[in-house]
């Protein structure tokens, strides 16, 4: 089960349509907003349905895999993602094992995902010592909710035309009327645009830097593209930065070729 309430996409687009045309918002500003749309699926604590993904604490090493030595942050069981929920190349079956370094960092890692298939023996899960300061606090995701993401702060898209004339806030304003959803702040997203404090980190796939640390990403050949894997907002799950917010991002044919050597990461405090 998947916990989305509400109408279809075309159905809240074409309410859009209306509420935008009712506020005098141009139809080409509209369309243009509308082509922005990428789908999310927002994973949290509470759900009816199986367990999604765990986050923090010691996880069960898999037999025959070196696990990163960085900080361990979430599992996903890729099983339990319903198909097309984040128009992203997702395995249907394995894990995806999320790390971090536990400070503000922005950079290429070799190991900051790794793919766990199918089938691979688990070892026993080592107790967490309620002491050790660099353990993440244990919690487990059940729900699953759908949602539409939008770059509603991302620098490198608002500022270049045709979106630097936009009304953006009056278009989300619009959206949000046509939608009449209330807003679901997942634990952990995959898929969608990156929820951003104060740096956006698609800016060095754009060959701009808003960080001396940041580390430009190789350019993506034609046809292919950055996107964003997965956000983490840490809040109390953290000891290490409680108001840190986690990026994973990842060409789209490395996805799909379940290569994941040169994940881009970032992170920053609130």
């Amino acid at each position: 089960m998947i916990e989305h309430a509400g109408a279809s996409f075309a159905a809240v687009a074409a309410r859009f349509r209306e509420v935008a045309a009712e506020r005098h918002l141009p139809a080409v500003a509209a369309e243009t907003y509308l082509s922005l749309v990428r789908p999310a699926l927002k994973l949290t604590k509470d759900g009816p349905g199986p367990m999604v993904a765990v986050i923090g604490g010691n996880l069960p090493v898999p037999e025959g895999i070196a696990l990163s030595e960085r900080l361990f942050v979430a599992a996903v069981d890729c099983s339990t993602l319903p198909p097309g929920a984040t128009g992203l190349p997702l395995p249907a079956e394995g894990h995806l094992f999320f790390f971090a370094d536990p400070w503000p960092f922005s950079m290429v890692l070799p190991d900051a995902v790794q793919y766990i298939p199918p089938g691979t023996p688990l070892g026993p899960e080592e107790p967490v010592d309620p002491d050790h300061e660099e353990i993440n606090v244990r919690s487990y995701l059940h729900g699953r909710h759908r949602a539409w993401s939008w770059p509603h702060n991302a620098a490198h898209l608002w500022s270049q035309p045709p979106l630097a004339d936009l009304p953006a806030e009056e278009l989300r304003e619009a959206w949000g009327s046509a939608e009449d959803l209330p807003g679901v702040f997942g634990d952990f997203q995959l898929g969608g645009y990156p929820v951003i404090f104060q740096n956006d980190p698609f800016e060095p796939a754009q060959g701009t830097s808003c960080c001396e640390e940041e580390m430009p990403l190789p350019p993506a050949e034609e046809g292919d593209e950055w996107v964003l894997l997965a956000t983490w907002n840490a809040r109390e799950d953290s000891p290490h930065m409680p108001d840190g917010l986690f990026h994973w991002i990842i060409l789209r044919s490395d996805l799909a070729a379940l290569r994941f050597d040169r994940v881009y990461t970032f992170a920053e405090l609130a």
